[in-house]
This record gives structure tokens, sequence and C-alpha cells, in this order.
């Protein structure tokens, strides 16, 4: 009788670590998809604002451009 209990507490215990390890395999696997998926979006952030600050630089330059082309006009 107390080896009928050592086994079936052995085959229990056996059944919950199986499914602690698909679980951590599973957390795992989402994490990973989710790691990528945040690179994806700070790589596409990250290209967004270099773009708006190449524009920004651009327009700073014209309008320093402008001010130092009118400068003259403005003070005849």
């Amino acid at each position: 009788m107390t080896v009928l209990v050592f086994v079936r507490i052995a085959a229990f215990y056996w059944r919950m670590r199986r499914a602690r390890v698909r679980e951590m395999i599973r957390s795992h696997a989402l994490l990973q998809t989710a790691y990528a998926e945040l690179n994806k979006r700070v790589a596409e952030r990250t290209a967004d604002l270099s773009e708006a600050n190449a524009l920004l630089t651009k327009e700073v330059s014209e309008h320093t451009r402008a001010e130092r082309t009118c400068a003259p006009c403005t003070t005849s």
C-alpha cells in the first residue's frame, strides 16, 4: 500500500513538473515575441523621430537664411 501511495505521489509530482516546464517554455516564447515587437516599434519610432528632426533642421536653416537675406531690408 505504501508503495502505491509513493507511486501516485511521484506520478502527480512529475505531471505537475511537466506542466510547469511547458508553461515556462510557453512564457519564454511569448516574452521573446513581445521583445521582438517592442524592438520593431522602437526602430520605427526612432526612424520617425529622425525624419522629423531632419525636416525641422532644414526648416530652421531656411528661416535663418531668410532672416539673413531680409536683414538688410529691415534696417533701411
